[in-house]
């Protein structure tokens, strides 16, 4: 199977149109100016014959490696994007290696049609957050959507229909997607952001210790089901309180909940949630002598529910003793 010599990754967009392969996962360009020898014949209507094969053009940006020229007015355009690319790696102090693959999955983004009634700013975000992502860089989408001063939904919803254009079937066909869920979006690893968000705490010299047990506290929440289909943020502020209270450093809720920009009910909720798992239970010498390689490791009988199945097993629960005390009332 043919893989991406970049990320490795296997998810490659063929077109035979063009004549190239490129990656969807990083848009490096894998194969290009790909060619047959042979000269092939196609029947049209009333039996006419043509030439088989599609007339293409190569994407020219004044970079070596590319060929050919196209109208002014869409490399222009294509300029103005990657500018806005630029600027916006700029202000959010993005590394070279993030901004080359932003660049080509702008240029991906563009052969595909998709920037087409699309601001450019929201389709740059988004392809830099893809890469973000992919790379597992501590950059959050609010971060994006306070670099450009928009609203996350906005960018959110560009980065999910580029995700489901990059998996789907023919890129220049809309309508052609194989599947429109089929986005496969990489897990985001919530102990990426500790570090950066204990930062900005008030910690002195027990900020290290403080980070250290704040991952272990998200190793468990990994193991107990809580990390899925929570947000990072709302999951590190949980671990960042509790592991300040534990090494005895007074901050609140309201401190926590500005600094990884998270509501304080959502952070009670997070709280609640762990003291359903068996860390709820533990001592302070069993927490300290647990090693965090065998977290992962435990046994079945020591998991937790996920917070889904056992919200659902409570109201289950609620509705069978309600039933019974409506029916022991009918009885009366």
């Amino acid at each position: 199977m043919q893989r991406c010599p970049s990320c490795n990754s296997t998810a490659l967009v063929q077109n035979s149109a063009r004549g190239d392969t490129i990656c969807a996962s990083c848009g490096e360009v894998v194969e290009e100016n790909t060619l047959v020898t042979e000269v092939a014949f196609a029947a049209g209507a009333g039996g006419k014959k043509s030439l088989a094969g599609t007339a293409h053009q190569f994407l020219n940006l004044g970079r070596p490696g590319f060929l050919g020229q196209i109208s002014p007015h869409s490399e222009a355009s294509v300029q103005k994007g990657l500018t806005r690319l630029n600027q916006l790696c700029e202000h959010m102090h993005l590394n070279i290696h993030v901004r080359e693959a932003g660049r080509r999955m702008y240029q991906l983004a563009w052969q595909m049609n998709f920037i087409a009634g699309r601001p450019k700013t929201l389709v740059a975000a988004a392809c830099l957050y893809t890469i973000c992502r992919r790379n597992k860089s501590p950059h959050l989408m609010i971060d994006f959507s306070d670099a450009l001063r928009v609203p996350v939904v906005k960018i959110g919803r560009t980065y999910l229909r580029l995700m489901r254009r990059l998996t789907g079937g023919d890129p220049r066909s809309p309508g052609s997607l194989v599947d429109p869920g089929a986005a496969e979006l990489p897990i985001i690893d919530p102990s990426l952001f500790v570090e950066r968000f204990a930062r900005r705490l008030d910690m002195g010299h027990q900020q290290r210790q403080v980070q250290n047990t704040a991952v272990k506290l998200i190793q468990f929440m990994h193991r107990d089901w809580i990390c899925l289909g929570r947000r990072p943020n709302g999951l590190c502020g949980a671990a960042l309180l509790i592991a300040s209270f534990y090494h005895g450093l007074k901050h609140d809720a309201a401190t926590i909940s500005k600094v990884v920009r998270i509501g304080e009910d959502t952070l009670r909720k997070r709280l609640q949630e762990l003291q359903h798992t068996q860390l709820a239970t533990m001592s302070r010498k069993d927490f300290e002598r647990i090693d965090p390689r065998a977290i992962q490791d435990a046994p079945a009988e020591t998991l937790s529910l996920p917070p889904c199945m056992r919200q659902s097993k409570d109201r289950e629960e609620r509705r069978a003793i309600l039933d019974a005390d409506m029916a022991a009332a009918r009885r009366e």
